[in-house]
């Protein structure tokens, strides 16, 4: 999972971070694709979190956490939008 043990910090509390993304994720790419539509809402959040994993491999520190918070928010999204397109 993101490999949490490798992140800064406690890697209870990044699980719980990680947790806590998930439903705000969710909802701002449901407030997207009410505005811009899904399909560019789910290529955006894709590409999104596919950016911020490439960038948390070449990381380190508080710079990497953020990034993975940042990759979790695009999958999750994308992921979340993939269910609901027809």
């Amino acid at each position: 999972m993101l490999q949490v043990a490798e992140l800064p910090g406690n890697a209870y509390l990044n699980v719980f971070f990680l947790f806590l993304i998930e439903p705000a994720s969710l909802a701002l790419a449901a407030a997207a694709a009410e505005r811009a539509g899904r399909r560019a809402t789910l290529a955006g959040a894709l590409l999104q979190g596919g950016a911020a994993v490439v960038l948390c491999g070449l990381t380190r520190g508080r710079a990497q956490l953020a990034l993975a918070v940042a990759s979790r928010v695009g999958v999750a999204g994308g992921l979340g939008l993939a269910q609901v397109l027809p």
